[in-house]
């Protein structure tokens, strides 16, 4: 019996991994095919187990090989029925579930977006340093004005999809960070290398790794007599693996001051968007601080 039950657990387990393999990928027939077959067999097995090492016993020498057969194929089976329909309700019972979440979550994100990302006090910067750019005739002006137009267009109307293209969230950076430097002039020092293959076209969820930058920039006025440094790092490997890297130097415990200035759309929600919309071990991310440094890094499977 020990035997019987031991391999009855491993028996299991490849059944599960069975619906895995096939029935995710909605190769229903095959899963049946080597389900069934696989569980026949079993049944086979155990019954020439029981009348090998149980032929002392008169009621299982005597009894027919295909009575004790046929009679346990009946249980058997309905067992593993069973087990394909828990996994089945199972699997979409935490699908309907993270479904519910993102719905939530999108219409939450969609205002937070629009209270946070380009906030009234981002916007009251930005033309006034347009004003003064205005007064100086500088050439500056128009490209800046076109930069601020996509920002805000992208912020209103691309924020209504799931995902975006890559290349329209980093087109979105650039933006920030260009009108973030009018702000900062000489003052800032910064780097943005991207190593994306120009045919890659994977997507990514809108305005997920604007809130790091954004947040950046939220320390860099509170670093004082000293020159403000943001460095990221961007890249995306031929199977889809995105990592995100962000370092800059910021006053000892950014975490209060991110919360602090967060605005509702901080270190926490991005998290959980993360977990809703790129779940278990779809993403990666961790902070680190040390001195006067924080540091973001975030890995995304973009192919999945």
């Amino acid at each position: 019996m020990l035997i019987t039950e031991v391999s009855l657990f491993f028996l299991v387990l490849l059944t599960l991994w069975l619906y895995r393999r096939f029935c995710t990928e909605l190769h229903y027939k095959r899963y049946f095919a080597l389900g069934i077959g696989l569980w026949i067999g079993y049944v086979a097995l155990v019954i020439c187990f029981q009348k090998y090492y149980l032929a002392a016993i008169p009621e299982i020498a005597n009894a027919a090989w295909s009575a004790i057969f046929f009679n346990a194929l009946s249980k058997y089976l309905f067992l593993f029925v069973l087990l394909t329909m828990g996994k089945y309700f199972k699997d979409n019972f935490i699908q309907q579930h993270y479904e519910k979440e993102e719905r939530h979550l999108k219409v939450q994100s969609e205002l937070q977006n629009l209270k946070a990302q380009i906030s009234p006090h981002f916007l009251f910067n930005t033309m006034n340093n347009f004003y003064g750019l205005a007064v100086e005739k500088s050439d500056k002006l128009p490209e800046l004005m076109v930069r601020l137009s996509e920002l805000l267009r992208y912020s209103l109307y691309e924020t209504n999809h799931i995902t975006v293209p890559l290349s329209n969230e980093i087109a979105y950076l650039n933006n920030y960070i260009e009108l973030e430097k009018i702000r900062l002039e000489d003052t800032l020092v910064y780097e943005f290398e991207v190593a994306i293959a120009p045919n890659m076209d994977f997507k990514i969820a809108p305005l997920i790794l604007v809130v790091f930058v954004e947040n950046a920039f939220k320390h860099a006025k509170n670093v004082k007599n000293d020159v403000i440094r943001i460095k990221i790092l961007l890249s995306v490997s031929d199977a889809g693996l995105l990592y995100f890297e962000m370092n800059n130097n910021c006053l000892p415990e950014p975490e209060t001051v991110l919360e602090r200035n967060s605005n509702g759309i901080g270190l926490e929600n991005v998290k959980k968007r993360l977990e809703v919309l790129y779940p278990n071990t779809m993403h990666h991310f961790e902070t680190d601080h040390w001195d006067n440094n924080f540091q973001v890094r975030l890995t995304i499977n973009l192919a999945r």
